[in-house]
This record gives C-alpha cells, sequence and structure tokens, in this order.
C-alpha cells in the first residue's frame, strides 16, 4: 500500500497487466491484398489479440446438361460447396516496437509470435462433377486451426449440391417455359465468431473465411416453335461455381 492505494501488478515497472476485458479494432490484412508477409509493429506496450481467419474453399463445377427433349431436360448433379477457412484467436503481451509476421495466401494464414506458431489453413475445394453424372458434388473439408490460446475452430464442410433429375415443361403454357436444375451445395461457415462470415463489422466490410457456393440452377429454355406442339430446346449459360471468399488477419487491442 502506497498513501492507501493498493499496487496492482500493472502498476509495477515491467509487470504484465491482466488482460482487457473489452478489445478494439487496431489493423487488419487480408489474402486477397497481395501482401505477404505482413508485419504488425505495436505503436505502444500492452495486450493485442490477435484473430486469424483461413480462406474459404471455391464451390465445385458442375457440367451442362445430359440430355433435353421437347418436353423435359435431364439435368447433371450441381457442384458442392467450398468448406470455410479455420479459425483461431490468440492473445499476446507486446513491447512497444515489438513486432509479429504474418504469412497470408491461398493456403492459409500463419502468425510467430517468437518459437509459438499459430495457424489456419483454407477451406477444400468442393466437389466438381463429371459430365453425364446425376450425382450431386460433394462438399469440401473445412480448413484447420492450431496454435490459438484464446480458441482454435476448424472450419465448416461445405454443403453437398444436389442430385440431378429429369424436369419436364408444363405442356398447356405457351410461348417461353425455363425450368432450372438442381442447386449448388452451399459453402461453409461459422456463424457467431468475430469477423468470420460477415459484411458489417467496420472497418473491414467484408466476408471472410466463408465456402463458395457450388454451380447449380441450370437453365433450360423450351420454347413453342409450331402449332403442332413442338418445342426448340435451347440452354443458358453452364453456371460457373462461386469462389471461396478471403481470410485475413485482424489486429486487436484494449478499448479506448
Amino acid at each position: 500500500m502506497i498513501l492507501g492505494k493498493k499496487i496492482g501488478q500493472g502498476d509495477i515497472a515491467g509487470a504484465i497487466p491482466e488482460a482487457p476485458a473489452a478489445w478494439g479494432y487496431q489493423s487488419h490484412c487480408l489474402t486477397s491484398s497481395g501482401v505477404s508477409p505482413w508485419v504488425f509493429t505495436a505503436p505502444e506496450r500492452g495486450w493485442y489479440r490477435f484473430y486469424l481467419i483461413g480462406p474459404g474453399g471455391a464451390g465445385g463445377t458442375m457440367p451442362n446438361t445430359i440430355s433435353a427433349g421437347d418436353d423435359y431436360t435431364s439435368f447433371c448433379g450441381a457442384g458442392g460447396g467450398g468448406g470455410g477457412g479455420g479459425y483461431a484467436v490468440h492473445d499476446v503481451y507486446l513491447k512497444s516496437g515489438e513486432s509479429v509476421t504474418v504469412t497470408l495466401n491461398g493456403s492459409g494464414v500463419s502468425a510467430q509470435f517468437g518459437e509459438k506458431t499459430v495457424r489456419v489453413t483454407s477451406g477444400q475445394p468442393g466437389g466438381a462433377v463429371p459430365a453425364h453424372n446425376k450425382a450431386g458434388g460433394t462438399g469440401g473439408a473445412g480448413g484447420t486451426a492450431s496454435g490459438g490460446n484464446v480458441c482454435n475452430i476448424n472450419g465448416a464442410a461445405g454443403g453437398r449440391g444436389e442430385n440431378g433429375s429429369n424436369k419436364y415443361a408444363p405442356s398447356n403454357v405457351q410461348g417461353e417455359v425455363s425450368i432450372y436444375g438442381p442447386s449448388g451445395g452451399s459453402g461453409g461457415s461459422l456463424s457467431g465468431h468475430k469477423y468470420y462470415c460477415t459484411a458489417v463489422d467496420a472497418p473491414i466490410k467484408a466476408i471472410l473465411g466463408k465456402g463458395g457456393v457450388g454451380a447449380g440452377n441450370m437453365e433450360s429454355v423450351h420454347e413453342m416453335s409450331d402449332s403442332n406442339g413442338n418445342r426448340h430446346v435451347s440452354f443458358g449459360p453452364t453456371p460457373q461455381p462461386q469462389g471461396g471468399f478471403p481470410g485475413g488477419v485482424i489486429v486487436e487491442t484494449a478499448a479506448k
């Protein structure tokens, strides 16, 4: 006690205070930035929280239709969804001027804290559907996470693409009739984890870690071509899968 005041650890020169109860944004870098390695240098002594998010895997591709007739289309299966990236959170106390090196690329994100490595990997691509195959593509596996001292959460697997089937145009409709094939698998994501798969956390305002949706919803157009009820069949462009969303590192410090 000094002058009636109890001295805590944070009041002793050189002592490490307790980690803060509330955190605020400090800096970030995304895998889509093309910057690697990225070096974070502590502007002042204190606690810092690092969020590492792996990139999402791309959705799987699908071929064009198997066959079509006047009033039906036989659709192939749809592509599988890409897996979500891994998610890790790590707290560290840094002195002013100390730095952390972060490597960011398409396969994941890793940060070096002295001899300790925190790493997350990207989600795997969704399964592609071979030609003339009605089975939907499998979902890509989620990425992994390791080394974080707050949490390490593997990404979620992507959804399986819907199986293909025969779909028929209604016979009592004149003019053009569009029918659509199976839907692609959903991209893997994690809900309830800060900065992951959200477009609202300022200042990043980007969806991170989510896997891409598999190719699907192929369109075929059946058009009445003559008075005998014959139809001309045409197709929309072959659907393309959605790419996986980027990963990155976000740094926070004690909320001001």
